[in-house]
């Protein structure tokens, strides 16, 4: 190995993150993996970050992020504009999750600060930020996906029953299909959250890196799970949740209180719609809705459910789970991104009546709860780290540098 190549693969990198939400707090897909990314990187490089903010109360939490990077430029997009933007954007080829993001204010922005700092990189977040990448200058530029969102907006499709709101999704996903095909080769790299979405984008420079997960420390006590049976966690304004926890009151808890009455089901996230809370019957269902740590409840859950019946890349909800050693049962197209192993580290179940018999099964057997959450907690901490993603990530930035250079 040559000293020039020596160099690349050891020297401290300038990197700027280009994202479409701040990423603090953590709780949505794209803000927790930029955050995570983020915090690790500043161990070792210069992180720089430029931003959309929604309104100025969000200038609050940059001070969470401040620690991790050098510099933090947040530019303000109201709603209000992003939904002119949107009507505006009917008559182009752009999706509507695209035009959302158009701002003048961040072209000059990422024009400027490109121009005026020599970086090493760029990491620009998700697809939506794509018209952002012509203003970028002098710089390799990868793009986190996160996701293939045409593979998203099909599953929503067929999952939609309300024929309007079919139509303008069907709408909305060919123009994300087409989309995503002309900027194929617009960036030097991409990177996705799984196998599954690196195979429908198809495209050549791409990689997997998974999300990781913050591992729970191991309790010297056993923790309490006996007043919580069955729990769901997630963002509740997030169309594959909803719909996975209204499929789960609607198809699977019946069966299961048809056997056993007393059986409870908590669900936790920010943000549940008004056809979520009306599930709270203070009896067999219960809506929390936000809270401030996660884990505590998980800790006092017998098993998490996670009957996913749409959505693409990494479901993060599983590996938090598995990280405090709650056994999860899930679908194909929840584990699709992790690849736990059936009955061993995760239980699979594609039919309400498949799921049902297996929630009274783990129910009912506190021992086989215990091998599966142990296993799962296993290879959560085996491959699915965040110190190890990003290692990951800082291969795919020193890889791009050194075909750049050659250029």
């Amino acid at each position: 190995m040559g000293k020039g190549q020596e160099k690349i693969k050891t020297a401290q990198l300038r990197i700027l993150f280009i994202t479409p939400r701040l990423p603090f707090p953590p709780y949505k897909g794209d803000k927790l993996r930029s955050y995570h990314f983020i915090k690790n990187l500043s161990k070792n490089h210069i992180v720089d970050l430029i931003s959309f903010i929604e309104n100025k109360k969000e200038m609050q939490c940059i001070s969470r992020l401040e620690e991790y990077c050098h510099r933090i430029y947040p530019i303000l997009l109201p709603k209000h504009i992003s939904y002119l933007n949107m009507t505006r954007g009917i008559l182009s080829k752009r999706p509507f999750q695209v035009s959302y993001y158009l701002s003048s204010r961040m072209a000059k922005t990422v024009a400027t600060v490109t121009s005026d700092t020599e970086y090493d990189i760029v990491n620009l977040v998700l697809e939506r930020m794509v018209p952002h990448l012509e203003h970028i200058r002098q710089a390799p530029i990868i793009v986190d996906m996160v996701d293939a969102l045409s593979l998203n907006m099909e599953r929503r499709w067929k999952r939609e029953s309300n024929l309007v709101k079919k139509g303008l999704i069907y709408w909305e996903w060919k123009r994300v299909k087409e989309y995503e095909y002309k900027n194929k080769k617009i960036a030097n790299y991409y990177i996705v959250t799984s196998d599954v979405d690196l195979k429908a984008l198809d495209y050549q420079t791409i990689r997997t890196i998974s999300n990781g997960v913050e591992m729970e420390e191991p309790s010297s006590s056993k923790p309490n799970r006996q007043d919580m049976d069955l729990i769901f966690v997630g963002n509740m304004g997030y169309f594959p949740n909803i719909d996975a926890v209204s499929y789960f009151c609607d198809k699977v808890l019946p069966k299961l209180i048809s056997l056993n009455n007393k059986v409870k089901f908590h669900i936790v996230g920010f943000n549940p719609p008004p056809a979520i809370k009306k599930l709270d019957d203070g009896k067999n269902v219960f809506v929390v809705g936000f809270v401030e740590d996660v884990r505590e409840y998980l800790k006092r859950s017998k098993i998490f459910v996670a009957p996913m019946q749409s959505g693409s890349g990494i479901q993060n909800k599983i590996l938090e789970a598995m990280a405090c050693g709650i056994p999860v049962i899930s679908t194909s197209c929840g584990n699709a991104g992790i690849g736990a192993k059936d009955e061993k580290q995760i239980v699979v179940a594609d039919n309400a009546d498949d799921f049902s018999k297996k929630v009274l099964w783990l129910l009912d057997d506190e021992q086989k709860r215990n091998e599966i959450g142990g296993e799962g907690r296993k290879l959560a901490q085996k491959s699915f780290s965040w110190n190890s993603k990003t290692e990951q990530l800082v291969e795919v930035y020193r890889k791009v540098i050194e075909n750049y250079n050659k250029e």
